[in-house]
């Protein structure tokens, strides 16, 4: 190894080093200007995770099958720090239009295929001028 490699490496530690310690000193102004960032271009971001999605539809699902056991237990380890707060979203009431009445988030779908639920959303329909 030549003397000039050894400078070189010897300026990449120093140059990494004073890149490492700029981020950990501005870390807020960094985090800011992403956030700013990423208000700014939110329609141009997500069309290109919405392209990325679709060109690597395959790798994706490979790694969902791949690392099953890895989600699953994430789910589950998130579903008990959460159970409160799931629990007290399921119990928030929805009013629903077709009814005129009150159903919980948790039994809305329920709710929808019931006799109550379709009549009213047949007989509105019969109402409205097509």
């Amino acid at each position: 190894m030549g003397v000039n490699n050894i400078v070189a490496l010897e300026m990449e530690s120093t140059k990494a080093a004073k890149q490492k310690q700029y981020r950990i000193d501005n870390a807020d102004a960094i985090k800011e200007s992403k956030k700013k960032y990423r208000a700014n271009n939110a329609d141009t971001i997500k069309a290109t995770m919405k392209q990325y999605r679709i060109d690597h539809k395959d790798a994706l699902a490979a790694y969902r099958i791949d690392n099953k056991d890895a989600f699953a237990a994430y789910n589950r380890e998130y579903a008990v720090k959460n159970k409160e707060k799931e629990a007290a979203r399921d119990a928030q009431r929805i009013h629903c239009d077709a009814c005129e009445c009150e159903v919980n988030r948790s039994s809305k779908s329920k709710h929808s295929k019931t006799k109550k639920h379709l009549d009213s959303i047949a007989m509105i329909q019969n109402e409205s001028p097509h």
